[in-house]
């Protein structure tokens, strides 16, 4: 991006309010929405954070991208490829624009994605609103391997590196491949989480609850994840969510207050067919 200005959540209509204002909350974002909703939507509850824009949204698009502002646009994908044509000029220089359809399904990286840190935005607007993050750069789609957290209250990013790098040698598989990290939505704001993912490169995949019980019968029971959380586990559950058609590859690994796991991405190739993953 060309400044340190935050971030811009721009919504189109009524049916984008709710959750362009939950990313514009989670991440800190200004949300420019028409002034009649302005008026009428409850605000986020950051003060200031809503901004009531007149005419048309390819405008203040057209302004936000000009001043370089990563752009989280809540709408269809047409509607944002429209506004945005002619504007983008180099991959190294664009800012990042993500694209969120109004029901939350899906956070899609549709500009800059690598170069631009698009990728790592969709993974962030994805985990505010529980969306799937939609990334199809080449760097990303050939990173295949997905980790697993789950960890401690307070757990330091040094730790749980630690912990990633010997499931890593266990695997015989490198830093490198990791295409994503996995959580449980309770554990997604722990900072060495965090930080260890920003130093892996890799976006954060967050889950509930209820998904987690859909999958956590497949694996070994967590006793401490059962007892506090109400679930069977979060690492093997978590990292075989995030997997695409994918299978476990490193169980669940215990390592002083991390646990590790591994799952690894099936791309698709003629022939290969859609069957259930294996565990």
């Amino acid at each position: 991006m060309k400044d340190n200005r935050p971030l811009a959540v721009v919504v189109v209509n009524e049916a984008g309010f709710a959750p362009g204002a939950a990313v514009a909350e989670a991440l800190g974002a200004f949300l420019y929405v028409p002034v009649r909703l302005s008026v009428v939507q409850p605000a986020p509850p950051r003060p200031g954070a809503v901004v009531g824009y007149e005419g048309s949204a390819g405008n203040v698009v057209r302004q936000l991208f000009g001043e370089g502002r990563g752009l989280v646009l809540v709408m269809a994908a047409g509607i944002a490829v429209r506004l945005l044509s002619g504007l983008p000029e180099d991959k190294r220089r664009d800012p990042p624009v993500v694209v969120l359809d109004t029901a939350a399904r899906y956070a899609i990286s549709l500009l800059a994605g690598h170069e631009g840190g698009a990728n790592g935005l969709a993974y962030r607007v994805a985990a505010a609103v529980e969306a799937e993050p939609v990334v199809t750069t080449g760097s990303e789609v050939h990173r295949t391997l997905v980790v697993g957290l789950g960890c401690r209250w307070g757990a330091g990013a040094p730790a749980i590196m630690a912990a990633i790098e010997r499931g890593l040698a266990l695997a015989g598989r490198k830093k490198n491949d990791i295409r994503v990290v996995a959580t449980a939505d309770f554990k997604a704001g722990e900072p060495g989480i965090l930080e260890a993912c920003s130093a892996l490169g890799a976006g954060l995949r967050v889950f509930g609850r209820e998904a987690i019980r859909g999958v956590d019968r497949l694996f070994s029971e967590s006793r401490c994840a059962r007892k506090y959380f109400d679930v069977g586990g979060v690492a093997e559950p978590c990292a075989f969510l995030a997997a695409r058609n994918g299978r476990i590859i490193l169980p669940r690994l215990v390592a002083d207050q991390v646990t590790v796991a591994l799952a690894e991405d099936r791309l698709w190739s003629p022939g290969s067919g859609r069957g259930t993953p294996s565990t």
